[in-house]
């Protein structure tokens, strides 16, 4: 067992005793209601041996509690990589308007995304995020409804959450969120539910039909993803398997997160590097849209220099 500080009070989980100890198995887990920190406190190691058969599924339920939210928080980072690497414009001006943040694009030209989502319309954000496109027209702001999506995860145990890898752009900044609260709070409306990976295969899909801009984006996009894919694979294969990772002791944990957040960079870094050398990302003199699904998006190509609407 741990010891907790002298300034901590409270109650053995077996007897009334005030209990200065907590069991390791489970110390400063997060607990399925709202994910804050919590364990079972004991007065000796007598009454954590007479509570065990009723603390044991608990216990093993916070330990796999906390590998689903350490895996939220590592794919969140990854993500964070990801999107800063194959973001296609160099943010400029950032300017915020009550509770709404507008990205304003460096004043020279370069590629070009746009980025869709499938899964809930939000409702209570902090904050929004809106593009500016800029052109020699008057700026074009995307005030578009986007749905936004996330990954609804079920563990074995029947606990549910919510995997917001992105929810930063909202306010919202912890990547998991027990599904009651996230859905109460967060959830407007749900547009669709589909498979794990079931996105990325409509992204596909999509691109494969509409040709043009939409396929040459989507390509890219697609390259970079294989990037991350590769790199977990290769980290994994000279050290441990994912699994493993995310059930360490947390100073080891912290360690080993910090280099497969740093291999996953180098691989995205790499790619982008090829690509760059290699010409993947000129726009051709002429590119034609394809079709993209937002009447605002046919204006906003139209400002691109080298791009015919």
């Amino acid at each position: 067992m741990a010891s907790a500080s002298e300034h901590d009070a409270h109650q053995c989980s077996n007897c009334p005793k005030t209990a200065p100890l907590t069991c390791k198995g489970c110390k400063a887990m997060p607990n399925a209601t709202d994910g804050q920190l919590s364990s079972a406190w004991y007065c000796g190691a007598e009454c954590q041996k007479a509570h065990w058969a009723e603390h044991k599924a608990q216990c093993k339920a916070a330990q796999a509690r906390q590998a689903l939210f350490r895996a939220g928080a590592l794919a969140q980072q990854i993500f964070y990589r990801f999107s800063k690497t194959t973001y296609m414009w160099s943010p400029g001006r950032i300017e915020k308007i009550g509770t709404t943040w507008l990205i304003h694009p460096e004043r020279h030209t370069g590629l070009y995304s746009q980025i869709d989502e499938v899964g809930h319309f939000i409702k209570g954000a902090k904050y929004q995020l809106r593009q500016v496109y800029g052109g020699e027209g008057p700026p074009v702001i995307d005030g578009t409804d986007y749905a936004h999506t996330i990954i609804r995860v079920t563990t074995m145990n029947g606990e549910t959450y919510a995997l917001d890898m992105a929810g930063a752009q909202y306010g919202w900044y912890e990547p998991v969120t027990p599904w009651q609260s996230y859905n109460t709070s967060r959830v407007r409306e749900i547009k669709d539910v589909v498979p794990f990976g079931g996105t990325r295969v409509f992204c596909k899909t999509r691109a494969d039909n509409t040709g043009g801009q939409h396929k040459w984006v989507h390509g890219i996009k697609e390259g970079f993803a294989k990037s991350v894919d590769e790199a977990v694979e290769w980290w994994q294969r000279r050290n441990i398997p994912s699994s493993d990772l995310l059930r360490l002791p947390e100073h080891e944990f912290q360690k080993r997160r910090g280099s497969l957040i740093d291999t996953v960079d180098e691989f995205l870094q790499l790619y982008k590097a090829i690509q760059e050398s290699n010409g993947g990302f000129t726009v051709r003199e002429g590119f034609k849209h394809g079709g993209y699904d937002r009447k605002f998006t046919s204006f906003a190509l139209g400002t691109i220099p080298g791009r015919a609407a």
